[in-house]
């Protein structure tokens, strides 16, 4: 999910609030817990 997001934003040369970024911060932290990594 991680890499995707990553992609996505990549691609299409976005750039993120601060507060979108802290959101998909929080996303990325939850996919950790669920992979255990």
């Amino acid at each position: 999910m991680n890499i995707d997001i990553s992609r996505v934003l990549i691609d299409n040369k976005l750039i993120l609030l601060e507060s979108q970024a802290e959101q998909i911060k929080k996303l990325r932290e939850l996919s950790a817990i669920r992979y255990g990594y």
